[in-house]
C-alpha cells in the first residue's frame, strides 16, 4: 500500500463529508453534536468561564463554532485546519477572521508562540503517524486545558505502523489510523511534569470493521477493550501538585446514538422539516 498522507483532506470529497454537518437543521444539529461528552465538556466549562479563547485544530468546515454559536456561548474563537476546501467552506459561512489553513507541520511555530486557554482537537490524533509527538505539539500552545478525542485500546500495543493501521478515506485516499494503548497514553502523561490532571471517558466499541478501516485482527474483538476516547488534560505549569487521573465509561457519541435510535429518528423526521 502506498499513499500520500495528506492527499485524503485535500480532496473535494473530504469537504463533502463535513457538508453533512452543514446541511442539518439547528436542534438536529445540536442533538448530534451535543450527544458527544467532549462537547458536554466544553460547554459547561465555558458557561463557567466565558471570554476564554479557544483553538480549534481540525476545525473542518467548522462545525465547533456552529455549535457554540447555537449555544450562544461567548468565546474568542479561532479554528485551523490542513484542508483547503474545508477552510474556504468554514470561511464562507462563518468568516474569515475565524479561520485558518495551516500545513500539518510544526504546528507550534505556525502559531507564533501563542497560547490558548482551551484547545480542541477532535478526531485528529488518530490520523498522525507520530500522534504523542502531535499532543505534545498540542500542548505547547495550551495555556489550561487540552481537550482531545482519539481511539484507545485496553490490551495489546500501539501500532504505529500505516500499512497495517488505516482507513479508507473518501476520494479512495489511504489515510492512518492509530489505536493507542491507553496504559502507554497515561504513561505518557504522567511523564510530562506539566499535566497535573487528566479526565478520561472511554465510550466502548469494537473498532475493527467500521468505516473501511484496515486494523489489527485484535480490534475486531471485544476483549481488546477498544474506545471512543475523550481525554481532558488540565496543565499545572510552575506547581508541585501530584499528578490525578479520573476516569469514566459513559456512553457517548455513537454509542449514545445506537441505544437512543428513536430519538435519533425523530430529529431526522424533524430535520426534514426545520432550517
Amino acid at each position: 500500500m502506498s499513499y500520500d498522507f495528506y492527499a485524503a483532506w485535500n480532496k473535494e470529497e473530504h469537504k463533502k463529508l463535513f457538508d453533512v454537518w452543514n446541511a442539518m437543521s439547528k436542534s438536529y444539529f445540536k442533538f448530534i453534536f451535543g450527544c458527544f461528552y467532549e462537547n458536554k465538556y466544553l460547554i459547561n466549562q465555558l458557561k463557567k468561564n466565558p471570554n476564554l479563547n479557544l483553538l480549534d485544530v481540525g476545525c473542518a468546515t467548522g462545525q465547533l463554532f456552529r455549535y457554540l454559536k447555537i449555544k450562544k456561548v461567548l468565546v474568542n474563537y479561532f479554528g485551523v485546519d490542513i484542508s483547503k476546501n474545508c477552510i474556504q467552506k468554514a470561511q464562507e459561512i462563518h468568516g474569515k477572521n475565524f479561520f485558518k489553513r495551516i500545513s500539518a507541520q510544526n504546528l507550534t511555530n505556525q502559531l507564533a508562540g501563542k497560547k490558548y486557554d482551551i484547545v480542541y482537537s477532535r478526531d485528529t490524533v488518530l490520523h498522525q503517524l507520530e500522534p504523542l509527538k502531535f499532543i505534545s505539539n498540542l500542548i505547547n500552545v495550551t495555556d489550561d486545558t487540552l481537550i482531545l478525542r482519539l481511539r484507545t485500546r485496553d490490551l495489546g500495543s500501539t501500532i504505529y505502523d500505516p500499512e497495517h493501521s488505516c482507513q479508507l478515506e473518501p476520494g479512495e485516499e489511504w489515510a492512518p489510523y492509530i489505536v493507542i494503548n491507553y496504559d502507554e497514553l497515561i504513561k505518557f502523561f504522567k511523564n510530562l511534569p506539566i499535566i497535573k490532571k487528566v479526565i478520561v471517558n472511554k465510550s466502548y466499541t469494537i473498532l475493527g470493521g467500521q468505516n473501511l478501516r484496515f486494523l489489527d485482527k485484535n480490534l475486531y474483538l471485544k476483549k481488546t477493550g477498544t474506545a471512543e476516547t475523550t481525554i481532558i488534560i488540565s496543565i499545572g505549569r510552575n506547581t508541585k501538585k501530584e499528578f490525578k487521573l479520573y476516569e469514566s465509561s459513559y456512553i457517548e457519541g455513537h454509542n449514545y446514538l445506537k441505544k437512543n435510535k428513536y430519538k435519533d429518528i425523530f430529529f431526522k423526521v424533524m430535520n426534514k422539516f426545520s432550517i
